[in-house]
């Protein structure tokens, strides 16, 4: 039997958590519970980067803009019944009538022609796209408002200097226009590129290879238009612009034409999953970085997304089993309040005498320092933690002795969260998410000791490995900046050139 976690260990793994959060080190995740056959995959032809079923759905449900994490598990219980359970990192009120909303839309479309054996009347992709796309606006409109504000200002204007600087290098959909427009007026290779590129995804099975979902249409828009790649491309982008307007104009009245904001999803959608888009970026805007120019595809990709979850939501219900259906169930779990936790007081202290138990030496990094080049100044005694979404689902399949499963999050899963799912995955219960972004969050334990157990290691591993990057002696192991650290002046540049070292995300 596993012992009791005592509050002293539970003070000193939060510890461990917060250290990790607000310090910004980012750990490699155990990936085996996630659904690695699905990654993103630059050589398929059928999607950049593909999404399931249940997170989609889980995508759909979110309410505001941030802060607020869903988990979705949808199941047969028996071929004619298709069962759905909803968690939230928060409960609110609202939680019943949301999804009850979107299960009538569902029984509209799918259920109700079973029951009247009107087979003439199944709904069109279409139609289900709009009636869809018009609940879930009734309570994401902050959210969806948030991102194509992304595509316009790629960034607050409410922010400081360093979120407007950041801001600055961002690319938006004015940028890209104009930076396409400049390059079409100085006639500069712009015949031989475009040419290039058609060739590049048009010649024989290579071409077809390089294909992404996205590039089919742009393709298909060149043939029948005998435009270039630059021209459909910036007429897509004005379109997009245009149709944010529009989106914006229709909110201040509170009328929504579904038909048209469908259409700028899809058109986000095939520039986001477009290599031929991406090449389109490196030739006309050559001066940003290239984070920059990924970070633009991937705001495409996530208003694009409710095109295509749409699409391979209504692919599923009506191809193989989905045309069985006859009864929708939805399950939503109440999730627990969050919960206030406990950590060392003294977090430098405990840093140091950490650092000085693993390593036999004194702690080289001075409070300040770490302060200045993280956010450890923002440290808390005492901090909410909530359970988050997709363990409350885990542990509720885990009572109901549900052994497999997929858990569709909104958002990917966080390095806590994945240690959990790994533990109870060696316990036999194999509950799958699609990826994790690998950065800690202050995440509640969830009550059973052999899965605490497991995370409270995890935690305790990469915290040890955290300590080990901190540590600058000339003769260290760790360090993988010794011959920069050599030329460096002062002791405390040293220290801080360490510092910047430990933020580098492992590949």
């Amino acid at each position: 039997m596993v012992p009791s976690i005592t509050d002293a260990e539970k003070e000193e793994f939060y510890t461990h958590l917060q250290l990790l959060t607000r310090s910004r080190s980012y750990c490699l995740p155990d990936t085996s519970c996630m659904l690695n056959e699905i990654q993103q995959n630059r050589t398929d032809n059928t999607a950049y980067k593909t999404i399931t079923v249940a997170q989609f759905l889980a995508i759909s449900l979110v309410r505001y803009d941030s802060l607020d994490v869903v988990a979705v598990n949808a199941e047969y219980v028996t071929p004619e019944t298709l069962q759905i359970t909803i968690a939230r990192n928060e409960s609110t009120p609202n939680d019943n009538e949301q999804a009850n909303a979107l299960k009538q839309v569902f029984t509209k479309h799918f259920i109700d022609h079973h029951i009247r054996h009107d087979w003439a009347k199944i709904s069109t992709e279409r139609v289900f796209a709009e009636d869809y796309l018009r609940c879930v606006l009734g309570w994401s409109l902050g959210r969806i408002t948030s991102r194509l504000n992304t595509l316009n200002f790629a960034g607050s204007n409410k922010g400081g200097p360093k979120s407007l600087a950041r801001a600055e290098k961002l690319l938006t959909v004015n940028k890209v226009i104009k930076a396409i427009e400049e390059y079409i007026e100085s006639g500069k290779e712009v015949i031989a590129s475009a040419t290039e590129i058609n060739r590049r995804y048009t010649s024989g099975s290579i071409g077809k290879q390089m294909q992404l979902r996205g590039d089919v249409p742009i393709l298909n828009t060149m043939k029948s238009q005998a435009d270039t790649v630059f021209d459909v491309i910036l007429s897509m982008l004005r379109s997009i612009k245009f149709e944010i307007g529009n989106f914006h104009r229709m909110r201040r009245l509170g009328d929504y034409d579904v038909s048209k904001f469908r259409s700028l999803t899809m058109v986000c959608d095939f520039l986001g999953t477009s290599r031929i888009f991406e090449d389109v970026l490196d030739i006309c805007v050559s001066n940003s970085f290239p984070a920059a120019r990924y970070q633009f595809c991937r705001s495409m990709r996530k208003v694009g997304v409710y095109r295509y979850g749409i699409h391979i939501l209504y692919k599923s219900m009506t191809s193989c089993a989905g045309k069985n259906i006859k009864m929708i169930l939805v399950n939503t779990l109440r999730s627990p309040d969050n919960t206030p936790v406990t950590c060392r007081e003294d977090w430098y202290e405990f840093v140091r005498q950490e650092f000085q138990k693993l390593t036999k030496h004194e702690f080289p990094i001075t409070k300040a320092y770490l302060e200045a080049s993280t956010d450890l100044n923002k440290y808390e005694t005492s901090t909410l933690a909530a359970l988050h979404a997709e363990l409350n689902l885990a542990i509720s399949r885990r009572s109901q002795l549900k052994k497999s499963g997929e858990i569709g999050v909104s958002k990917d899963c966080c390095i806590t969260c994945v240690a959990g799912l790994s533990a109870l995955q060696r316990q036999g219960y194999s509950y799958t998410i699609k990826q994790s972004h690998a950065k800690p969050y202050v995440s509640r334990l969830t009550g059973l000791h052999s899965v605490d157990r497991e995370i409270m290691k995890s935690v305790q591993h990469d915290f040890e490995e955290w300590l080990r990057r901190l540590d600058t002696r000339p003769d260290s192991d760790v360090s993988d900046h010794e011959g920069d650290l050599e030329s460096v002046a002062s002791e405390e540049e040293e220290n801080l050139a360490a510092i910047h070292a430990t933020h580098k995300v492992k590949k």
